[in-house]
C-alpha cells in the first residue's frame, strides 16, 4: 500500500519512468519483527526490478547468480551451457548479453541456476574454469 502510494504522489510530481521502492522487514530492539515499508525510493530500474524479470527463467525451487564474465574464445561459448559433471547435476549456464564483436570488450553476463545453493556455490567456481569463460 505505501509503495503505491509513494508511486502515486511521485506521478503527480510529474515524475513518469522506472522506479524501484525498497522495503525492509526487521527485529526492533526488543527482538519484535518490524516493518519499514519505504526504505528507499530509486528513480531507475533497480536490482529487485531485474529480479523479477529473471521470474520466468528460474523454477520456483531454483537457486541462481548472475555473473558479469569474460569471453576467452567465443568460438566455443552456445546460449546455453549443460553442466554435464556428476557433482552439479540440475546445474544450468545461460548467456544473457550477445557475444561480443571482434572490436568490443570480451565480457558478458551469464545465468547460472541450480537446485541447491550448496550446487550453485559450486557451480560459480565451475563456471571460472569453463573452457572459454573467465
Amino acid at each position: 500500500m505505501a509503495g503505491r502510494e509513494a508511486a502515486g504522489r511521485l506521478a503527480a510530481l510529474g515524475y513518469h519512468g522506472p522506479v524501484g521502492i525498497d522495503a525492509m522487514q526487521f527485529l526492533g530492539r526488543d527482538g519484535t519483527p518490524r516493518w519499514r515499508p519505504l526504505q528507499d525510493i530509486n528513480a531507475r530500474y533497480t536490482m529487485g526490478r531485474l529480479a523479477l524479470g529473471w521470474r520466468d527463467r528460474i523454477g520456483a525451487h531454483q537457486w541462481a547468480c548472475w555473473l558479469q564474465m569474460r569471453w576467452d574464445d567465443t568460438d566455443g561459448i552456445d546460449k546455453h551451457y549443460e553442466v554435464a559433471d556428476d557433482d552439479l547435476h540440475g546445474v544450468r549456464i545461460v548467456r544473457t548479453t550477445p557475444l561480443p564483436s571482434k572490436r568490443s570488450a570480451a565480457a558478458g553476463m551469464v545465468l547460472v541456476t541450480a537446485s541447491t545453493s550448496e550446487r550453485l556455490s559450486s557451480a560459480e567456481f565451475f563456471v571460472s574454469g569453463v573452457d572459454g569463460l573467465r
